[in-house]
């Protein structure tokens, strides 16, 4: 880059953090002016810096590398000092772009510049006509140690309309509207800093007082939530932490493991390894899955090698097998549902009728966690292979959310009579509810199965909850939604002369059997 483009170096602790948003933010605006780099490798820090990485979230240095000509010649670097924020960062490159030294003429007390726009401070380095050019050599080598921290001008005494006295050499003018210039005699560079410095501080203290947040009162509520339970010690020893060597015995366990991947420095993180830990406490009984966390902060290696895009997420590994991605809600329960379901037979292979209503009446499997698990059972013809082979594609990606029967026997049409259905079929039963519902597959191509199926589950009247929006969103379908008060009844007797919730609900039916599926009923 020398003699071509300024390099923008960044260093953040992982892709995603807030630091790092900021930075591409700058990127979209100031990408084609400078070369921006970034890294989250620490070890890149540590040889640019002499701060720990682990104290660092992130830090940005700008490399001056367009006015150098030689390529021996080292760029000169500048460290930015603030935090890592959107506005920061276009303010300490917009610095970055002004000259180097300014001149001051006229009434120093009214003068004006864009460090001073931008809230910074500016130094005058006092001089006179005989002195120039050693003072402003000065002033350049105290505008390179203070650059992004302050401006620099040349003050010259035969050039400005009042009085300056004649023990002083420097002046420093504050950015806050109407400051006074103040004059002060130093004896060199370090003296000028360390005036900066504490008016820096000054500054940054005021700005504490008048913008002091409470932790414990933010605007994101998971966060809010994590500070306040930073103190809870969790039972992180049923959860052991991977490293890149562990991790490598995963894959080839013959038993299932559930690995989560996390950011220890995001609260969304911190929140979902509490279930995390709390499940492996509540339902230590219930499951044969082992528990594993990887940081992804820590072993970026790994969670690259596994393709972790977001965090925080889970995975299921076992021998032989691809993992598999939850993608269900991230609470104790729920999660612990999942695992209990997913090492379950899937889709379970049926043998007789009676086998197929004792699947759909709960009894061929253990209890569901969940109030309202749902049993989908598929039914077909023995000559209904490829349906059957459709069914079985689909029933795999359901794996955790269901339990998934299929049953291909020579009384499939008289079990299709009994609930009013002709196979290819399904037939679905949710938990506590005597009521079985059907849905056709007739002439339904495979690549519409497991949308069908995810459907089906949702029931014949889905009600819209957090943990169903999801689902119905991915329909992709028109919404004709009813907005009650209350639960509703389909055998609701009508008491009074003015339509009763029975006749809304049947007149909402119709209306959904008149769209031609076009429309979703919630």
């Amino acid at each position: 880059m020398k003699g071509k483009k300024n390099i923008i170096f960044v260093y953040v602790q992982a892709v995603g953090t807030p630091e790092h948003r900021s930075v591409m933010e700058a990127v979209f605006i100031h990408g084609s002016a400078h070369q921006f780099v970034l890294t989250t490798e620490s070890s890149l820090l540590k040889s640019m810096s002499t701060e720990e990485p682990s104290q660092v979230s992130a830090k940005l240095f700008f490399i001056h590398c367009k006015s150098v000509t030689s390529v021996s010649q080292k760029c000169h670097q500048t460290v930015m000092e603030q935090p890592l924020t959107t506005i920061n960062i276009h303010r300490f490159l917009k610095v970055m772009g002004l000259p180097l030294v300014g001149e001051v003429s006229g009434d120093p007390d009214k003068f004006t510049s864009v460090h001073l726009q931008l809230g910074l401070p500016v130094i005058f380095i006092v001089s006179q006509q005989e002195t120039y050019d050693s003072d402003l050599e000065t002033a350049e080598e105290v505008a390179r140690q203070l650059l992004g921290n302050a401006g620099v001008a040349i003050l010259l005494r035969e050039k400005v309309a009042v009085q300056i006295p004649p023990d002083t050499n420097v002046g420093i003018k504050r950015a806050e509207e109407n400051s006074l210039v103040k004059y002060l005699k130093l004896e060199d560079i370090q003296q000028i800093r360390n005036l900066l410095l504490v008016t820096t501080n000054d500054e940054e203290t005021e700005k504490t007082k008048d913008n002091t947040a409470d932790p414990e009162n933010q605007d994101d509520e998971v966060a809010e939530t994590v500070y306040r339970d930073r103190n809870r010690s969790l039972p992180q020893q049923l959860v052991p932490s991977m490293t890149d060597e562990t991790f490598k015995m995963v894959p080839l366990s013959p038993r299932h493991t559930a690995v989560l991947f996390y950011m220890s420095w995001d609260p969304v993180s911190l929140s979902f390894l509490e279930s995390f830990a709390n499940m492996a406490v509540k339902y230590k009984d219930l499951q044969d899955v082992s528990l594993a966390r990887v940081n992804c902060a820590d072993w970026t290696d790994v969670c690259t090698k596994e393709n972790i895009t977001i965090i925080p997420v889970i995975k299921i590994y076992q021998m032989g097998q691809e993992p598999i991605l939850y993608t269900g809600m991230m609470g104790t329960d729920e999660l612990a549902n999942f695992l209990m379901l997913m090492t379950q037979e899937c889709p379970l292979q049926l043998n007789t009728v009676e086998e197929a209503e004792d699947f759909l009446s709960e009894k061929m499997l253990k209890k569901s966690l969940l109030d309202d698990h749902v049993l989908m059972l598929g039914i077909f013809t023995p000559n209904m292979k490829k349906e059957s082979d459709d069914f079985i594609f689909a029933g795999k990606d359901l794996r955790g959310f269901a339990s998934v029967g299929i049953y291909t026997g020579e009384k499939t049409s008289a079990l299709a009579e009994k609930y009013d259905v002709h196979p290819p079929a399904v037939l679905f039963s949710r938990q506590g509810v005597q009521k079985v519902y059907a849905m056709s597959l007739l002439d339904t191509p495979r690549s519409e199965v497991l949308p069908l199926l995810r459907r089906g589950l949702l029931g014949e009247f889905p009600e819209v909850r957090v943990e169903t929006l999801p689902s119905l969103l991915q329909s992709q379908r028109a919404f004709l939604i009813l907005f009650s008060d209350g639960p509703l009844h389909h055998g609701h007797e009508k008491t009074h002369s003015e339509p009763g919730e029975g006749e809304i609900l049947g007149a909402i039916f119709g209306l959904l059997v008149k769209s031609q599926g076009n429309s979703c009923g919630i």
